[in-house]
């Protein structure tokens, strides 16, 4: 199989472009002539084509709208098809002049002549991620005297496969050699299906909450390195002479591949000195129930919905403020709280509603009854700093000896984040300088805490990972 193309490396391609016809398909008449275009791909600036005579109908000056899609096709005869071009700019086409219109995209891909983003479907994606490598092969120690290693291509040559609701998931290796030595390694995540996936749903639903696991679990940057599918036409091979045909089986000839190369969301900072050395739950902590645990990953992931990828997203950008950080942070905690743990509301709806018209019944004027209903139906629903709270309390769980601060420290980060939203009225609760810093830094491990009981972590288990991933004491001083 020919080299990937990626998403996180630049590469160049020659090659011929048509526009599509009017059922938004390439033409195939020979009534339009191929126009020669030049594609670059930078993962900081994205996909930029420059083509000649492309659009000979063109005034002079003039720049035409999004083309929302472009056909196109290698010098090796690969088709090719850029989504949701935008021209940039346009010059020539004056007293016979060449046309010259560039045009820039946020995803191409090569392998097939595909009218749009909504067409593109498989039963197989095949992905690589940044930091997913150092995710499945770093050792956790459970204690002082235990060290689990994570999963090696030796140990595990077939890959582990996992069951994941509605797909199959096997997590594997590849690599290139040269003189018996491994020059270029990789981590692989093939997502299998019964039923076709579209492109977007695989992208929202399957790969961003597996980002934002390598995110959350090594506590470093993530990115789409590849993306490559398979697709499968059984009326392909049909085309093919018989004696061809007998050269390989009948599932070759009729699968082929396309490789989606998309402009990257995140800027990679430069990388740490000490890399990875932090994770915080490496694959190998989960060896136990592997299968179960990214079960309830995908899960969770997929009922904190928007909030869950605000949240991670924030978590993989290249620097945030302290301030930003605290306002997203403190969002997500109070999010994460009402749609995983707000069931522990102090009254029953019924009896709610029951104490509530009780109190109404005092008032009679209707103004101040309205008001007051108003306020009395929130009042049985946690405020924001009773959320906090209980999310610090359940991170105690995990170790009763160490100070997390659940009397005062939700208060204050709850005063912080109104202050930081509003700039109202500044109180003493308000946190500064380093009180601010340690204040997002314990709420961070106060919700790494959570996330890992949800997936189903032992307590003893949490705590041993979680103090393997900081450099000193989580709760206090740098790390």
């Amino acid at each position: 199989m020919s080299p990937r193309l990626r998403s996180d490396e630049a590469f160049g391609l020659e090659t011929f472009w048509w526009r599509p016809d009017d059922d938004g398909r390439p033409p195939n008449d020979g009534t339009q002539p191929p126009s020669h275009g030049t594609l670059r791909f930078t993962p900081d600036h994205g996909v930029e084509l420059t083509v000649f005579d492309l659009l000979t109908d063109l005034t002079p000056l003039q720049v035409p709208g999004r083309l929302h899609a472009l056909f196109g096709e290698t010098l090796e005869h690969k088709p090719c098809v850029l989504f949701d071009a935008l021209p940039i700019t346009s010059s020539g086409s004056l007293f016979g002049a060449h046309n010259h219109l560039v045009v820039h995209a946020h995803q191409f891909v090569l392998g097939e002549h595909v009218p749009s983003p909504d067409d593109v479907e498989s039963k197989t994606f095949d992905v690589r991620l940044r930091g997913l490598l150092e995710w499945l092969t770093a050792a956790h120690r459970v204690n002082p005297g235990q060290v689990r290693h994570g999963l090696t291509p030796e140990g595990t040559p077939e890959g582990r496969s996992v069951g994941l609701p509605g797909s199959q998931l096997t997590l594997g290796f590849d690599w290139s050699a040269r003189s018996a030595q491994v020059t270029d390694e990789h981590a692989t995540a093939t997502f299998s299906f019964e039923e076709p996936v579209s492109l977007k749903r695989f992208l929202a639903d399957w790969l961003q909450p597996l980002q934002d696991l390598v995110v959350l679990a090594t506590r470093e940057q993530s990115m789409l390195e590849s993306l490559r599918l398979r697709r499968y036409d059984e009326r392909r091979a049909d085309h093919l002479h018989p004696a061809i045909r007998v050269a390989a089986s009948s599932d070759h000839w009729n699968s082929w591949y396309l490789e989606v190369v998309r402009t990257p969301n995140v800027r990679l900072r430069p990388q740490r000195q000490s890399e990875y050395q932090q994770v915080l739950l490496p694959a190998s902590a989960l060896a136990d129930d592997l299968e179960g645990s990214l079960r309830r990953w995908y899960e969770l992931r997929w009922q904190l919905r928007e909030a869950g990828t605000s949240f991670f997203n924030s978590l993989n950008q290249d620097s945030t403020s302290l301030n930003r950080r605290l306002l997203d942070t403190m969002s997500f905690a109070e999010s994460y709280h009402r749609l995983r743990h707000s069931a522990n509301a102090p009254l029953a709806k019924a009896e709610h509603r029951r104490v509530r018209d009780i109190m109404l019944d005092c008032i009679d004027d209707h103004p101040q009854r309205e008001r007051y209903k108003r306020a009395l139906d929130y009042a049985n629903r946690p405020d924001n700093s009773e959320r906090i709270t209980d999310l610090f309390a359940r991170a105690r769980s995990v170790d009763v000896a160490v100070d997390i601060q659940e009397e005062t420290l939700p208060g204050q980060l709850v005063a912080t984040r109104n202050y930081l939203t509003h700039w109202g009225d500044r109180t003493a609760k308000v946190l500064d300088g380093v009180g601010r810093f340690y204040g997002v830094r314990r709420l961070m491990v106060v919700l790494q805490a959570n996330l890992l009981l949800d997936l189903g972590l032992a307590p003893e288990l949490v705590k041993a990972c979680i103090d393997a991933s900081y450099l000193t004491s989580v709760w206090e001083g740098d790390g």
